[in-house]
């Protein structure tokens, strides 16, 4: 007689008056009364169905049980699915199939001078030694370090830094599109998104036009196309405004808070007013608005949560996204993510008053847990498309896996040769396993670890492990499911 158990991938979080249980590879949280707890342990030992489930009210429960894989078959592993998609994702990887989206990085430069933006960190940043880290480095999923189990990290072969062209020609945007549209429709796809970036890409509105005027929403080229921008919102006019939302492309501003102090102009004064003013053209004209919000160790105490979202509420924006640190050093600064934690937990908090979606690299995890949005197995990544689902153009053409990242992995004139990359393919493969440290995490099957850009250049390993960020991202999900209405599920 068939038998079922617990699966061992399973994992409660006790709250107040229930229980949240998930499958740590596949998600699908559900709540679970005592009497439901109950009826799932008796299975802690195999048991065949008929034994526990002698009335339709349990049967009907069991077969819930089955169909979240909170129970599986006698002796079976789930992880065996995984390892299904892992070996067809091995040998089908340098078709490119796998591409859903290229940023194309209009211009290196910015008019702005912010404190803390990304591009100078990683500009700046230095790379400390393995043995002398402060950090804890797991071993590499990447051929050269030996697989998964080793505890020592070896990079790979460093591939070349990108060139330092300050900004993407018309022609260069164009022809890197339809390249990436013929490698789409050869893979059978019919769907593409495309960012622009920077910098700030507002610089060069001369290849955002004519990207917009060539292809449109795709349709005459045989692929749906989505396009998105990330701006400070300080160069938009009424016209640019208005031909971004002509061709419904959501425009993600950067924008932290009121009384930052952070986002500043070249001179060194408050950028908040410039922004504010792009902020009012843009909802005028009805554009499809997102935040992009940093809550950093160096900025939280700025940050005034009830004034961000009022800004929002007013301007009609869509989604808050909310940015954590990028840098490892930060999470080892306890106090201060702390605050960082609590911070961005009272922004989800109000935000449900406001009516207003968080989401964030760390908040997707618990939306693939508590299947607000796909996983890995569906969407081919888990929270970072760089994961080989997207594909970032510099200005001259180099290729690298996003704008945080500053190695080439190819070019823009050899597309194929991309996927061929040993850089390409760790970065795919790393969207099942960062290192067989993560083995057993409570979000083992959502989490992509801290920005592969950093990582890369810190160590260059994209696969290393910062321990205190891992603690950071486990924490901050344990509260959004405790948060968790007992109604909502």
């Amino acid at each position: 007689m068939e038998k079922w158990q617990v699966s061992k991938h399973i994992h409660m979080v006790r709250r107040a008056s229930d229980y949240a249980v998930y499958n740590k590879l596949f998600g699908n949280l559900k709540l679970l009364n005592q009497h439901a707890l109950e009826t799932l342990l008796k299975f802690s030992e195999p048991a065949a169905i008929d034994a526990v489930a002698q009335d339709p009210e349990t049967q009907s429960l069991v077969a819930q049980f089955q169909k979240y894989l909170f129970l599986v078959r006698e002796g079976a592993d789930e992880r065996d699915y995984i390892e299904a998609d892992k070996r067809f994702r091995s040998e089908h990887l340098t078709s490119g199939y796998l591409l859903k989206g290229i940023q194309l990085v209009l211009t290196n430069d910015c008019n702005l001078g912010c404190s803390y933006c990304f591009q100078e960190t990683i500009s700046h940043a230095q790379s400390p030694s393995i043995q002398n880290s402060p950090f804890k480095i797991l071993g590499s999923s990447s051929a050269s370090s030996g697989g998964c189990g080793t505890t020592t990290t070896t990079a790979a072969v460093a591939p070349p830094a990108i060139s330092d062209v300050k900004k993407m020609s018309p022609d260069t945007a164009i022809t890197t599109v339809s390249r990436a549209i013929a490698t789409v429709k050869k893979a059978g796809n019919e769907q593409l998104s495309i960012e622009f970036f920077g910098g700030e890409p507002l610089l060069n509105w001369a290849a955002i036009t004519a990207v917009l005027d060539e292809f449109g929403d795709g349709s005459a080229h045989g692929v749906k196309l989505h396009y998105s921008i990330t701006t400070n919102a300080t160069r938009i006019t009424d016209a640019i405004a208005k031909k971004l939302r002509q061709h419904d492309v959501t425009v993600t501003v950067s924008f932290d808070s009121p009384k930052n102090s952070s986002r500043t102009t070249k001179r060194g004064t408050s950028a908040t007013d410039s922004i504010l003013a792009g902020l009012d053209i843009l909802s005028r004209n009805d554009s499809l608005l997102t935040f992009n919000t940093v809550v950093s160790v160096n900025n939280v105490h700025e940050v005034d949560v009830d004034g961000l979202l009022e800004i929002a509420k007013k301007h009609r924006v869509r989604v808050l996204g909310v940015i954590l640190d990028l840098e490892i050093k930060p999470y080892e600064d306890h106090e201060g993510m702390a605050k960082v934690v609590d911070t961005v937990m009272r922004i989800c908090e109000r935000a449900q008053d406001y009516g207003i979606p968080v989401t964030g690299y760390w908040h997707q995890i618990f939306e693939q847990i508590a299947g607000l949005q796909p996983i890995n197995l569906q969407k081919g990544y888990k929270t970072c498309a760089a994961e080989g689902c997207k594909l970032s153009f510099e200005p001259n053409g180099d290729v690298t896996h996003c704008k945080t990242v500053e190695k080439s992995i190819g070019s823009l004139d050899a597309m194929d040769d991309v996927f061929q990359s040993s850089w390409y393919k760790a970065a795919a493969m790393k969207a099942y396993e960062t290192s067989s440290y993560c083995r057993g995490c409570m979000v083992e099957g959502f989490c992509s670890g801290l920005c592969m850009g950093t990582l890369q250049k810190l160590y260059n390993d994209s696969n290393a492990i910062a321990v205190s960020a891992c603690t950071v991202y486990r924490n901050v999900t344990e509260r959004l499911i405790q948060a968790i209405p007992s109604q909502a599920l």
